[in-house]
């Protein structure tokens, strides 16, 4: 029979006699008590095994008694078991916060009572006898490592003490509770070799399992003098979770005895290698001290490309603003000197002719300074506003044409117009800004072309771009200028011809403009052989229009908005769907989105694009989740949206516009 001893607690006598005498039957020792001071007694001067209690008691209630017991590290392993009537109600619960193992309800059934008493028992007993987790001592002086290990180790249920190095380990060790070590070797004070050497040599540590975990010393030479020197294995970092795992079951089930103490014969091996782990050591911290260094470095390069950038802002502005400034006193003094020419003010001799002329040259030379000036300070401040549209390139090519024979004749030069036999495709471009890019081309071979001299222009298709070429027969460039020819302010010294005295912006905003329309622009030469320039231009086709018209409107996005695009499309079994249609659904759009700051659509093919701006986050969210809500129609789905950088949308649209274009075509396909 059992002789488990089983404290009864109850202030009621007939409760009281009932549940003793049914445990007394079945074999256990029973103590009787009616209040929690008769119970403190009982349980001070016997050992209790199980306490039964009544939670209703006089005086102190049965969940105080409970706190109480369970704070007390004497008693605080003793089995509480809650006998109460009002369990149902939720006493189980209260039983169960003060710290009671389980409850029986009254009246007691004493069918099941003392087979829920053996069951509390017993869970108790094999509580008890569950070994404690073993405590793992991970030593390593890098945090990233203990982490990471910690982490590991704490998901099997280890519990885990660190150390930063050898002499942290050793206080470890000597507080106790330690199971088992995990080491790197390369470490201050006291490193792994060492360590692994004292743990060897102590009579309390050197049954210790010992794991030795590198990086450092990695060769086979490495791997035996760890091994020698007492540690049970050796693993490389970085190793997976797994081997570190299994490495750790393998040395904890191994019997200790075979690591018996090591004798200070391996004091030789020892001195070696930490003379070996010196020499580590100052090679790391000399490349430790390099990657500082570097950093530091690269601290300081950061904050110059900051205030680089900053001065380079300030530079322009102050240049927008100086030349916007300048022009309307220039203007006032043009006006005047040209009513002067024209004899407004009276009859003007030669002499005071000629002055006029010159002063209106140099006030049409320095008006276009500031145009230049300006362009190019909005071109660097992002301000430029494309609108690229579908642009037939042969009309524009011809207009230009027409605008500079009469100035190419006065020079007795040839302009030619050569398309070749094949049609040139349309292209996606800005027509003013396109045809500002052709001026300055055509006026800079126009000034150094030599008088009875051409100037060719051809239209290439080129597969998926349009390459337009200025060619001209003049002097050349100097192979060595050619680097520099598109840098701001640089001029190429030409030995024939006028205009040598140019603002040198002309080819700077040309490479910028043609840049904006996602083109390459390129120069050869050779001195005496002339000059050829040429630039590419995007074929028009609905997914480059519609990347462009992100791009567009992406950079000229208010600073600081947050920029969303997606594609909205029809759905239709029968084709592209009809103009009501498409009416409908971008009315339905229209009305979802009044809180966006902008609203820019284009439609073709059946796909609306859409870009909008909101000052915030949250806003976006609010706006998508309804543009949503439109899309679970039939008739309408959400092809891709994406945020955009508004400060470099060409980079943001990199990842997004392929996914975006792709997605509705391949989406309007399915549908």
């Amino acid at each position: 029979m059992s002789k488990d001893c089983i404290l009864v607690i109850d202030d009621n006598p007939t409760n009281l006699k009932l549940a003793s005498d049914v445990l007394e039957f079945e074999g256990y020792k029973v103590h009787q008590a009616v209040d929690a001071e008769a119970a403190q007694k009982t349980i001070a001067s016997n050992s209790i095994d199980l306490i039964l209690m009544d939670l209703a008691l006089p005086g102190m209630d049965g969940l105080e008694l409970t706190r109480l017991l369970k704070a007390d590290a004497k008693s605080k392993h003793i089995t509480i078991v809650a006998l109460t009537a009002f369990a149902m109600k939720g006493d189980d619960a209260k039983a169960r916060e003060a710290g009671c193992d389980g409850y029986i309800t009254k009246p007691i059934d004493t069918r099941t009572f003392t087979a829920r008493i053996r069951e509390h028992l017993d869970l108790a007993k094999d509580a008890s006898s569950k070994k404690p987790p073993m405590n793992i001592l991970i030593v390593d002086i890098d945090s990233s490592n203990l982490k990471l290990l910690r982490a590991i180790l704490e998901s099997e249920d280890y519990t885990v003490t660190e150390a930063n190095d050898g002499t942290e380990a050793i206080a470890a060790l000597e507080a106790g509770g330690v199971d088992a070590i995990i080491s790197d070797i390369l470490m201050p004070n006291m490193d792994g070799y060492r360590l692994c050497h004292e743990v060897r040599q102590s009579e309390r540590f050197h049954h210790l399992p010992f794991i030795a975990y590198t990086a450092t010393y990695v060769s086979d030479d490495d791997a035996k003098v760890t091994l020698d020197l007492g540690a049970d294995t050796y693993i490389r970092k970085p190793a997976p979770a797994h081997l570190i795992l299994a490495s750790l079951r393998e040395v904890t089930s191994a019997p200790s005895s075979k690591r018996a103490q090591t004798s200070p014969v391996n004091s030789d091996i020892l001195q070696a290698h930490i003379e070996q782990l010196r020499s580590k050591l100052e090679e790391e911290h000399s490349e430790l001290a390099a990657k500082t260094k570097i950093k530091h470095l690269n601290t300081q390069l950061r904050e110059s490309n900051r205030k680089f950038r900053e001065y380079d802002r300030f530079k322009s502005e102050f240049l927008a603003t100086a030349s916007h400034e300048m022009r309307t006193p220039l203007t006032i003094i043009r006006e005047f000197a040209s009513l002067m020419a024209d004899g407004a003010v009276g009859e003007m001799d030669k002499d005071q002719s000629e002055c006029l002329d010159s002063i209106l040259r140099n006030c049409d030379r320095l008006t276009s300074l500031i145009n230049d000036l300006l362009d190019l300070a909005r071109i660097e401040s992002g301000r430029v506003h494309l609108r690229r549209e579908k642009l037939e390139i042969k009309p524009l090519l011809l207009e230009c044409v027409a605008d500079f024979t009469p100035r190419f004749n006065l020079k007795s030069q040839s302009l030619v117009l050569d398309l070749g036999d094949e049609d040139v495709p349309a292209v996606l471009a800005d027509r003013a800004k396109i045809q500002q890019v052709l001026v300055n081309l055509i006026c800079n071979a126009h000034k150094f072309t030599q008088a009875g001299g051409t100037v060719t222009i051809r239209a290439v298709n080129e597969g998926g771009t349009v390459r337009i070429v200025v060619e001209d027969d003049g002097p050349g460039i100097d192979t060595t200028q050619l680097e520099t020819i598109f840098d701001a302010f640089t001029q190429i010294g030409r030995e024939e011809g006028p205009g040598l005295r140019g603002t040198g912006l002309g080819l700077t905003i040309t490479r910028k403009l043609v840049q904006f329309h996602d083109g390459e622009i390129s120069v050869s030469s050779e001195e005496s052989m002339g000059a050829t320039f040429s630039f590419t231009l995007p074929i028009h086709s609905i997914a480059v229009e519609h990347k462009a018209f992100l791009v567009d409107q992406t950079r000229s996005s208010t600073k600081g908005m947050v920029a969303t695009v997606f594609a909205l499309a029809p759905r239709s079994v029968h084709g592209t769907p009809g103009l009501q249609a498409l009416q409908a659904i971008k009315s339905r759009c229209d009305l979802a989105i009044p809180e966006a700051k902008t609203c820019r659509s284009i439609s073709e093919d059946g796909v609306f694009l859409y870009l909008l701006e909101s000052p915030k986050p949250v806003t976006r969210t609010s706006i998508l989740k309804k543009l949503e809500a439109i899309t679970r129609t039939n008739e309408t789905l959400i092809c891709e949206r994406d945020t955009l950088d508004p400060n470099n949308p060409a980079r943001s649209l990199t990842r997004v516009r392929a996914r975006i274009l792709h997605s509705s075509e391949k989406e309007l396909k399915a549908s």
